[in-house]
């Protein structure tokens, strides 16, 4: 939706421990019978035995590049046929196995069968995101019992709200304050901006004028997403990738040397605190709430809720959040999840989770911590709410900068 009359109506510190999860198919049988093909070392995870609600966000799956080099005919078929900016057969995978590994993990607190009471389902409107989620579903609540109605289809839809404002800020429009804030980084004006596209002038050239794209770090983010794609679909790299002629190529890799600028406005977005809190803001503020009334017994039913978004806005959270050991990027499907508690007393602890990088059907999962809470695996509710609360928002168009509805 656009338009400010249409959005009216929108609705410790160290690493302490690593778990991989493994959802393969196996041979002769269906994919969807996951209980004989789970592997999984969860034992590195602590026990979620007393965990009451779960706050589970993630960037989409693994999608094509917003624009494809100029000169590039292999994308029509060898990869990205299905579009610009689609999800991808690898981000479908991404997504079914979080599904799995969540079931497993959490399988005692949210129930086999699909109960709006139970869970709140969240994702931004673009199409990536929703088909993430819908796959997410799909490894999450598989129909079973009374719940299958197609024995030829081991699936069930299971609703979601489409939330811009909690998930996709920069494509709320208006919002004033938020364009006035990302201004400078989508100029390349901002400091960090400059500062990145400076680190080798000659390298900027040289993509650009093989790609056909500008010499502007979104331009470099999509020529890295270009590569990084090819790379996983294995694609033959072009010539100048492979072969290059740039002085110091090799012993430099090129392909490397591209693919430093993935996601780059999205990091700067991420780390500067104005638009990170714009970015993140509202969605900080639900999960204050949702937790303050799971605490005080106003939400009993509620056990789970999921979020599916995009980097700048996993990133920002993240950050907002402070969790400590976060990289600058968020691999596609990565995010976290919030556990809380009440044994012994109202707590939460933060668990990061992605993907294998080489293969989507394996997760990888640390538990994490918050800075101000360094280490302690359970963070008291209090301090995490009092350390936590003061970028958060409950009204987006104040926030934006607009009059109120």
């Amino acid at each position: 939706m656009t338009g400010s009359s249409s959005l009216c109506k929108l609705v410790c510190s160290s690493i302490i421990g690593l778990v991989v999860y493994y959802a393969l198919p196996v041979a002769g049988r269906s994919e969807w019978d996951d209980e004989e093909q789970r592997h999984s070392r969860a034992q590195d995870l602590p026990s979620a035995a007393n965990v009451k609600l779960i706050l589970v966000g993630f960037r989409h799956g693994n999608r094509n590049p917003d624009q494809f080099f100029k000169n590039d005919t292999s994308h029509h078929e060898q990869w990205a046929w299905e579009g610009n900016s689609q999800l991808t057969s690898i981000g479908k995978r991404q997504a079914y196995s979080l599904g799995k590994f969540m079931r497993a993990r959490y399988g005692s607190l949210v129930p086999d069968e699909f109960y709006a009471s139970n869970v709140k389902v969240f994702t931004s409107s673009a199409d990536r995101c929703q088909m993430t989620m819908q796959t997410f579903m799909a490894g999450f609540f598989p129909p079973k019992g009374r719940a299958l109605w197609n024995y030829n289809l081991n699936w069930q839809p299971i609703p979601y709200q489409i939330n811009d404002p909690l998930l996709r800020m920069y494509n709320v429009n208006p919002c004033p304050a938020y364009k006035a804030a990302y201004q400078p980084i989508s100029d390349d004006n901002a400091p960090a901006a400059r500062e990145w596209l400076n680190r080798d002038p000659d390298l900027v050239k040289y993509i650009a004028a093989n790609t056909g794209f500008n010499a502007s770090l979104s331009d470099l983010g999509d020529a890295a997403d270009n590569i990084g794609q090819m790379i996983k679909f294995n694609v033959p790299l072009p010539a100048w990738v492979t072969n290059p002629t740039l002085p110091g190529y090799p012993p430099k890799d090129m392909a490397t040397a591209i693919q430093s600028y993935a996601e780059a406005h999205q990091i700067l977005q991420a780390n500067q605190p104005d638009t990170a809190r714009l970015m993140a803001g509202l969605w900080l503020d639900q999960i204050v709430t949702t937790l303050q009334q799971k605490r005080d017994g106003k939400i009993p039913d509620q056990v789970a809720n999921f979020y599916a978004a995009h980097t700048e806005t996993v990133l920002s959270l993240l950050r907002l959040l402070k969790v400590t050991d976060i990289a600058n990027e968020t691999p596609t499907s990565a995010g976290l999840v919030l556990e809380f508690t009440d044994v012994p007393a109202p707590a939460v602890r933060v668990i990061f989770h992605e993907p294998d990088p080489v293969n989507p059907d394996i997760r990888l999962a640390e538990l994490k911590g918050f800075s101000f809470c360094a280490g302690q695996e359970w963070c008291p509710l209090d301090t995490f709410i009092s350390n936590v609360k003061e970028p958060s928002f409950s009204d987006y168009r104040a926030a934006c900068g607009l009059p109120a509805c």
